[in-house]
C-alpha cells in the first residue's frame, strides 16, 4: 500500500503487478521501475523474480523504489545485484518510510504512521523527473 502511494502518484506511466504478470516482455519500455514495500529486510520475492526475467530493450534504463518502516540500511542490495548482474543501466533508486505495523509494532499501532507524506512524494515526483532527464 505504502509503496503503490508513490508509484499511482505519477501520470502517464504504465503500472504492473509482478503478482499478475503473464509476459515478462518490457522490450518497448525505455524506463523500468521495480517497486516494493519491504519484507523481512528484501524486496518482495515476486519483484526480484522479475527482474531476474524479464525482457527488456538494451537501451532501458532501470531504477528502484522502495518503503520501509525503518529506514536502518540499503534495503535494495538484493535487487541491485541482480540488475548489474544483467549488465542493465541501473540509474538509482528512490526510498522512504511506510507505515509499517507487522509483528511487534502492531502492539504499538504501528511506526511510520502517515507515510509516505505528501513531502516523500513531492520528493518522489522530483526523483523520476532527475532520471528521465539524465
Amino acid at each position: 500500500m505504502n509503496t503503490e502511494r508513490l508509484i499511482f502518484s505519477l501520470d502517464d506511466v504504465d503500472i504492473f503487478n509482478t503478482t499478475k504478470l503473464n509476459n515478462l516482455n518490457f522490450s518497448k519500455y525505455d524506463y523500468i521501475g521495480f517497486a516494493s514495500g519491504i519484507y523481512y529486510g528484501e524486496m518482495s520475492k515476486n519483484i526480484l523474480d522479475a527482474a531476474r526475467k524479464i525482457i527488456l530493450k538494451d537501451s532501458a534504463k532501470v531504477f528502484i523504489v522502495y518503503t520501509c518502516g525503518i529506514c536502518l540500511k540499503n534495503y535494495s542490495k538484493s535487487m541491485e545485484h541482480i540488475l548489474n548482474s544483467r549488465n542493465l543501466d541501473y540509474i538509482g533508486e528512490f526510498s522512504c518510510r511506510g507505515y509499517d505495523n507487522y509483528g511487534p509494532f502492531k502492539i504499538f499501532g504501528g511506526i511510520s504512521k502517515k507515510h509516505p507524506t505528501q513531502n516523500d512524494i513531492t520528493n518522489f515526483k522530483k526523483f523520476i523527473y532527475e532520471i528521465q532527464n539524465l
